[in-house]
């Protein structure tokens, strides 16, 4: 009701959502039921997505998120090859799988889970269980003190997350399996390594890992929040 009483209130009003997760897991935010998408799609002006999927799939338009460079305090953390930072959603497996191949190829592992239940559990002495979300301060700062950064996707997941907009600002390199991240205008082979599962991860990439190279996606520009307003400007 709020975005129609604006409406009503203001002459010129324009209403803009950016859903920057996948549509399937979208809850409405006073119950625990899927969204009314129609709804949202009749009383806005302009709907975008960060994934290329659901974007053609519900008639949105696509625009990668968004990041710029960190440039506030960093902290004194020890420094790791790889982090990852999640919640376990459709991934647990792949992503414990990951964790023991990465593990095994020697690799300083900094990784955190919210959310796992209890009993699925495993690795507790070397894997930091959360109850609660890591703020995005703290997230930047592991992020920083990290040498690559692993993105395991979503079923179903084709957009780039933050993991891939936090490598870019950041100059990171990046382990993903999402599929489509070949394709991407800022894709180097130098800097990011692809994997369909933790059985075909690139063990010369991984020994790579650990030696410091100036990293330079030259895509910054391109996701910038500046660009977005932009964007949006453009399109209403």
């Amino acid at each position: 009701g709020f975005n129609s009483y604006l409406r009503r209130k203001y002459k010129g009003y324009k209403s803009v959502s950016f859903f920057t997760d996948l549509m399937k897991i979208q809850k409405n935010f006073y119950c625990d039921e899927a969204i009314d998408f129609s709804l949202y799609k009749s009383s806005l002006d302009l709907i975008l997505s960060f994934d290329q999927s659901d974007s053609e799939k519900y008639g949105m338009i696509y625009h990668p998120l968004v990041n710029s460079k960190y440039k506030g305090e960093v902290i004194e953390l020890p420094m790791s090859d790889v982090y990852f930072l999640g919640q376990p959603k459709n991934r647990l497996s792949q992503i414990i799988e990951t964790f023991e191949v990465l593990r095994d190829n020697g690799l300083k592992l900094d990784f955190h889970l919210a959310n796992v239940k209890p009993i699925d559990q495993v690795y507790k002495a070397e894997i930091h269980y959360m109850d609660k979300f890591m703020t995005y301060q703290e997230n930047i700062q592991h992020t920083l003190h990290a040498r690559c950064l692993l993105e395991i996707m979503q079923q179903g997941g084709l957009g780039y997350t933050q993991r891939v907009m936090e490598a870019i600002c950041e100059g990171k390199k990046l382990l993903t399996n999402n599929s489509t991240i070949k394709e991407a205008p800022f894709f180097n082979s130098e800097y990011i390594s692809r994997f369909t599962s933790a059985k075909d991860i690139d063990v010369n990439f991984l020994k790579g890992i650990p030696s410091d190279i100036g990293i330079d996606y030259h895509y910054m520009d391109k996701i910038s929040p500046i660009e977005l307003i932009h964007f949006i400007d453009e399109r209403l």
